[in-house]
């Protein structure tokens, strides 16, 4: 029996159904008590049944106080045989009742075992969910070590980040300082190439013009240059002529240089004889004048 469940319960739950125009059901009768097994409700609903007609005859027989005993007695039959209809026909819904709990009880069994088998499983599942969890609590500590790691990470990575924006900010900004002064020393190399290039073709006209005067004079240089050739060729020939004649005066010249030095070596000579004869007479007492005379035209000799 189901703690809590008794025989006086489970009359007042039917009698309080059959008092609403219900039939009592061991449905019924658990959901008024709220609890209990159907084999309990069963045993305690035909205790139940048993005793219902004994208590409506004596109700009745109370309520008709002024009935006779025959037409009492005729009521009572009807009664009883009414209670009886009721009876065999609560015993048949009863047996039904007991082959559905049968069948209940059956599928129950059947259902307890596969309950058992999934218990099994379910144990089975609850160990693999076990090492599982284990391993999940492992992973999920590598996953919060490695977390953490790359939080740590992250954080080096904005910094990065951050002064790599800083970086290119500041480069993006020189990049534009560097095209504004790239725009202005375009305008100026512009203006320069333009200046330049005037400067060019002002430098070429002049060069041409230097070219055809250079030209002119390279002409006149020629033609003075064909006349020096032929001055210089004339002058060759004419000193040529020159220095043969020279040298023939040099070697007649020298001829009579030779000439002339063996003169003064002889004149030299006879001036030292005369020198000596003068001083020979000078010495001695003049005997005559005229001894003198050839004396003298020999020496001029």
């Amino acid at each position: 029996m189901a703690r809590g469940i008794t025989q006086d319960r489970v009359n007042q739950a039917a009698d309080a159904l059959l008092q609403r125009g219900q039939r009592p059901t061991i449905d019924k009768v658990r959901a008024e008590l709220g609890t209990g097994s159907p084999n309990t409700l069963i045993r305690l609903l035909e205790i139940w049944w048993a005793g219902l007609a004994e208590r409506l005859a004596a109700q009745a027989r109370a309520d008709l106080p002024g009935v006779p005993e025959p037409v009492q007695g005729a009521m009572m039959t009807l009664w009883s045989a009414a209670i009886l209809a009721a009876r065999e026909e609560a015993s048949t819904r009863l047996t039904a009742a007991k082959d559905a709990v049968e069948q209940e009880k059956q599928s129950l069994a059947a259902e307890r075992l596969r309950w058992g088998a999934d218990l099994d499983t379910a144990r089975n599942d609850a160990m693999a969910a076990n090492d599982a969890c284990v391993v999940a609590e492992q992973r999920l500590a590598d996953h919060q070590h490695l977390a953490n790691q790359l939080r740590g990470e992250l954080h080096d990575v904005i910094a990065q980040r951050d002064k790599a924006q800083e970086r290119s900010d500041r480069m993006e900004r020189e990049m534009i300082q560097l095209s504004t002064r790239l725009e202005k020393q375009s305008h100026v190399i512009a203006e320069e190439r333009q200046s330049m290039t005037t400067y060019a073709r002002l430098i070429e006209d002049r060069a041409h013009a230097e070219v055809d005067r250079a030209r002119e004079e390279a002409k006149s240089a020629r033609v003075r240059l064909q006349q020096l050739e032929r001055d210089a060729t004339a002058a060759g020939r004419d000193a040529d002529k020159r220095i043969r004649a020279a040298e023939t005066t040099a070697n007649s010249l020298a001829k009579e240089n030779s000439a002339l030095g063996a003169k003064v070596h002889l004149m030299a000579d006879q001036i030292q004889r005369l020198n000596a004869l003068l001083k020979g007479r000078s010495a001695k007492p003049l005997a005559r004048p005229t001894a003198n005379r050839p004396a003298k035209r020999k020496a001029a000799m």
